[in-house]
């Protein structure tokens, strides 16, 4: 990727220009040739004004023109791969050294460009070049910079001096440095400070007392200094007797430090878990590549597209598809030191191919692992004679010495001829082989060996093996026709359950609780044929007339499986508790019929339902059998039909006028024709018989659903909408008629309702709720709202309730019918009463002030926005006016552009807010509220005296909540912390409870471009913990 050969090639490409030199037969003829050539656009028209020529063209026309006018050919072009450009340069000598050697020096500042075959930018700058003809060597010198530039990355050497041998092949950069991009667009830049650096193959460049950081300070907060770094041709790089500083520090020696630039095919990953113990997961690409969801790094930052880990491969944080274009095949193979050993076989389907596949297919072997005393984990335990126990899968005959696990997906990456279908087919061995070997990544985690884990799968409770086909097919004519098949499956049904633990020694009970299969996985239902399928279709179609149809029939055949008496996983016996057989059908016919000259609809529905459902095998596990068994029963409740049919009439006979088209007259009718349905038995016994009933349409309200009529009279004019509304529920249906209106006119909303019904079939009509709305918008965030019902049985308001909103402040009023308390004892009771009163009133109030300090075109100094955010609630209950809180949160932040960020929130309440204004409230029975009155200023006083617990505690303000962040971006690492506190309420084993002030606090440091190397420290419970 570095490789000095692409230098080489630039040099080669000088020198041949420079040979070009030596043949011209003056010398003064060839440096004008040279000077011609390394002329940028302006310095070649002064060229050809100093000549008289026109300085009118491109920087080809102009040597063109003056070649021609001094009589030189121009210089040939390379044959080599690249395309050299001379960008800059201030001149050119030719000249024989004492000793005979012959030299050419370009001087600057030089400037040269090259672009080789493969689309890489090559780019030299520095103060002067030397080629020695006689030695072929070539130095350059005065600030050498070489920067290679790619699509995705741009890498600079820089040095001092560079002295390059032609012939060896090799080359030394004095004093120099190497800028290596990062690979993600979040990335920070590699940088390479070197002594010198020599290459003496095409594979790789070697560079000897190097330091390495991406800390871009002058003096870094951490480097990584290695006698060696070696920068291979495929982009690979490797440290050699490294030792990481941090400052001035030494804190970790590196005997071999290997960073691959490619995703490699083995995935080793090494790390440690309280449970599980040690552990190295393996993951080896057979065929295909690690995917994007799997790809993370690890011992360096993904965020900062660095990663690496010493004494094995890991896998770089490149961006990569979001999807395999090949197909993928790679074998899982992990060890850990307690638990046990897993191997499996992953694969997958290509992006191209048709047919989506995802596969594993593993098996683990594993030991009971015991939680001890000493508050660790281990395989060795009194109950299994201090020897592993080996755990194994048992179902009925079956005994296998692994834990099976397979999960299958497939599915069609499209629908063909509108068919899909899916197949699933997962099996586990208990509930618990997720958990322990599914808990893998692919990233080598090195750090992690010191501790850590991350959070493993839950436990699994049950899981599904199904295959479902799903098609649709559509004609299009005068006579559209329509099938669909919306389910088309068959499946297996797996449920968990505990073990019998029943006459277990303690010693077995205590092998079960670590047992894998002391929950364990049972069939619960076989599903041979689960369906739904349609037919719809039109058979007549006009703009004025519509006969259209559809059927709908679902079904199912079920195996239902006798799991009461498995009680352990040798018990499974696919044994069925019943059959079952369920069907449901519907059919429907609809018609539409439109006159237009009258602006008349007709839509009419006739509809057919039937379902049943039949057990053809039942197993009786009841102990005295002297009544229809119960799932008998439900399937006799369940069985039936039901003829349906519906008809509405709409009428808009305002239609052609354009301000009222919107007024309509609606009827409906709508009930049952015909249904069939469980009556009861014939008899008491088990044999019994169901009795179905056959019920005929009759005028009556069993009968009917719908019986209505709809009149509304609609205006809009402009923005202005207007509408008068009659509705009607008919006889035989209960009674029931309502008028309604409502206005919208800019910025005022009204809307009220009157119902007239009868609270009983022989009570006479009468009104019984009237509701009315208002709403009034002056202007933009300021709203007045209001809405009342009436109650007609007392002859008074029933409800009235009323909101003003003012940007962020809003005030509620509510008045309602509700019952009188008075204050007796040490609480609130009923005194009787009832009738329409004030029942609450609230205010709530959320501000956000917020400014910028700072002057933000000046970038030495840090710009800051404070921001200050507050909610304030209030609430007074009118009729026990004891009850009245206030909550407050205020959260005040500050944070600046330099990565400094910190906010402070504060939530309080206050529940006996009434006592600041206690000697306006009357007595009410026991209770004088002027006994109570307390200075609002004297408890906010109190409330903020934290050096004075009895105070605080006299206080009405109580602290909910206190809480502290802080986030610093200290360059190279990150500094978070957090404090909470908030009281906590303690049952006391004698007396009464009490709160107390729980306190917790966190505080972490994070090295962004090694995030796995942290320290963290937190304290809540009255513990710490890392």
């Amino acid at each position: 990727m570095y490789d000095i050969s692409t230098m080489r090639r630039i040099v080669l490409t000088i020198l041949i220009l420079l040979l070009c030199l030596c043949l011209a037969e003056a010398e003064d003829a060839q440096m004008l040739r040279f000077r011609i050539a390394a002329s940028t656009l302006y310095e070649l028209r002064d060229i050809a004004r100093e000549q008289g020529l026109s300085p009118e063209g491109t920087a080809a026309e102009l040597r063109e023109r003056l070649y021609a006018h001094f009589g030189l050919q121009p210089l040939p072009a390379s044959s080599s791969d690249l395309v050299l450009s001379i960008e800059k340069a201030e001149g050119i000598e030719y000249f024989t050294l004492e000793n005979g050697q012959k030299e050419i020096r370009l001087t600057g500042p030089l400037e040269l460009s090259a672009t080789d075959s493969q689309g890489i930018k090559h780019r030299i700058k520095a103060a002067f070049l030397i080629f020695n003809r006689s030695t072929r060597e070539v130095r350059a010198g005065g600030g050498v910079e070489y920067v290679r530039e790619t699509d995705t990355r741009t890498d600079t050497y820089k040095g001092e001096t560079i002295v390059v041998d032609l012939d060896g092949s090799s080359g030394v950069f004095l004093d120099g440095s190497f800028d290596m991009e990062g690979g993600e667009k979040a990335g920070r830049t590699l940088i390479i400070h070197f002594g010198r650096l020599v290459s003496r193959t095409d594979e790789f460049v070697a560079l000897a007392d190097g330091n390495l950081t991406a800390c871009d300070l002058q003096d870094p907060h951490y480097l990584l200094r290695a006698k060696k770094i070696w920068l291979f041709e495929n982009g690979d790089w490797a440290a050699w007797n490294a030792v990481l500083y941090v400052g001035k520090l030494p804190v970790l020696w590196l005997p071999f430090f290997y960073y691959p630039s490619r995703v490699p095919a083995v995935h080793p990953v090494v790390g440690f878990r309280s449970r599980e113990g040690g552990f190295v997961q393996t993951t080896t690409y057979l065929l295909g590549s690690q995917s994007a969801s799997l790809q993370t790094s690890s011992v360096l930052s993904q965020n900062q597209g660095l990663s690496g880990s010493f004494g094995t491969y890991v896998a770089r944080s490149a961006p990569v598809k979001k999807e395999q274009e090949g197909p993928e095949i790679a074998l899982l193979a992990d060890i850990y030191s307690s638990l046990g050993l897993f191997a499996g076989l992953r694969a997958g389907s290509s992006a191209g191919s048709p047919v989506r596949i995802s596969a594993l297919a593993g098996a683990g072997i594993s030991r009971s692992l015991f939680l001890e005393s000493t508050g660790y984990y281990s395989p060795f335990d009194a109950a299994g004679g201090y020897k592993s126990v080996w755990n194994h899968f048992r179902m009925k005959d079956v005994d296998l010495p692994f834990r099976p696990l397979v999960q299958f997906e497939a599915s069609p990456r499209a629908a063909s001829s509108g068919l899909r279908w899916q197949v699933s087919i997962p099996f586990y061995s208990d509930p618990y082989v997720e958990r322990d070997f599914l808990n893998r990544k692919e990233s080598s985690d090195f750090f992690s060996i010191f501790g850590g884990s991350e959070s493993a799968p839950a436990e699994r409770t049950s899981f599904i093996q199904k295959a479902t086909l799903i098609w649709s097919w559509s004609a299009r004519g005068q006579k559209p026709l329509r099938i669909t098949i919306n389910n088309l499956s068959a499946s297996l049904s797996w449920k968990s359950k505990s073990a019998s633990t029943s006459g277990m020694s303690p010693s077995r009970l205590r092998l079960n609780s670590v047992d894998p299969q002391r929950k364990f996985f049972y069939p619960d239902s076989l599903r041979l044929l689960d369906g739904n399928a349609g037919l719809s279709g039109s058979l007549l179609e006009s703009r004025d007339f519509s006969l259209s149809w559809k059927l709908n029939q679902s079904g199912y055949a079920e195996d239902r499986f006798y799991s009461a008496s498995w009680l352990k996983p040798q018990d499974v016996d696919f044994s069925s508790w019943y059959w079952l057989i369920s069907g449901r059908s519907e059919g429907q016919l609809s018609a539409r019929y439109s006159l237009q000259p009258a602006a008349l609809e007709l839509q009419a529905s006739l509809s057919l339902r039937a379902q049943g459902q039949y057990r053809p095998w039942l197993y009786d596990e009841r102990t005295l059998q002297t009544t229809v068994h119960p799932f008998r029963l439900s399937d006799y409740q369940y069985s039936g039909a039901l003829i349906p049919a519906s008809t509405q009439l709409s009428w808009y006979p305002l239609k052609a006028l354009s301000p009222f088209s919107s007024s309509r007259f609606v009827y409906s009718l709508a009930g049952q024709v015909m249904g069939y349905r469980y009556k009861g038995l014939d008899g008491t016994g088990p044999d019994a018989r169901p009795i179905y009933d056959l019920d005929w349409f009759a005028w009556d309200e069993a009968h009917l659903s719908d019986h209505s009529m709809m009149a509304e009279l609609a205006v809009r004019i402009g923005s202005t909408s207007e509408s008068l509304s009659f509705r009607a529920m008919l006889p035989p249906l209960k009674e029931k008629y309502s008028l309604g209106a409502s206005i919208s006119a800019g910025f005022l909303n009204l809307a009220s309702s009157l119902i007239i019904d009868r609270k009983t079939a022989a009570d006479p009509l009468k009104p019984s709720s009237l509701t009315g709305t208002l709403a009034i918008i002056p202007v933009k965030n300021l709203r007045l709202s209001a809405d009342m019902a009436w109650d007609f049985d007392s002859e008074a308001p029933l409800a009235l309730n009323t909101s003003l909103t003012a940007g962020k402040l809003t005030a509620r009023f509510t008045a309602r019918k509700a019952r009188g308390y008075i204050f007796s004892g040490s609480s609130w009771i009923e005194d009787g009463t009832e009738f329409f009163r004030p029942a609450l009133a609230s205010v709530s109030w959320m501000p956000v002030f917020g400014t910028l300090l700072g002057r933000q075109e000046n970038e030495m100094l840090p710009s800051w926005r404070m921001e200050l955010q507050g909610s304030f609630s209030y609430s007074q209950n009118l009729i026990q006016y004891t009850s009245a809180s206030l909550n407050s949160d205020l959260k005040l932040s500050a944070r600046n552009n330099a990565g400094f960020s910190a906010s402070m929130s504060i939530a309080s309440v206050n529940n006996a807010f009434w006592r600041y204004y206690a000697n306006i409230l009357p007595v009410s029975g026991t209770l004088d509220p002027s006994l109570y009155q307390r200075s609002i200023l004297e408890d906010l006083a109190d409330s903020l005296a934290i050096w004075d617990p009895v105070l605080l505690r006299r206080t009405l303000f109580k602290l909910q909540k206190l809480s502290l962040s802080l986030e610093v971006d200290a360059h190279d690492w990150v500094l978070v912390g957090s404090l909470s506190a908030g009281p906590e309420l303690v049952s006391a084993a004698a007396g009464r409870p009490y709160y107390q002030v729980n306190v917790a606090f966190s505080l972490a440091v994070t090295w962004k471009d090694i995030s796995a190397i942290k320290s963290s420290i937190r304290y809540s419970d009255g513990t710490f913990g890392q």
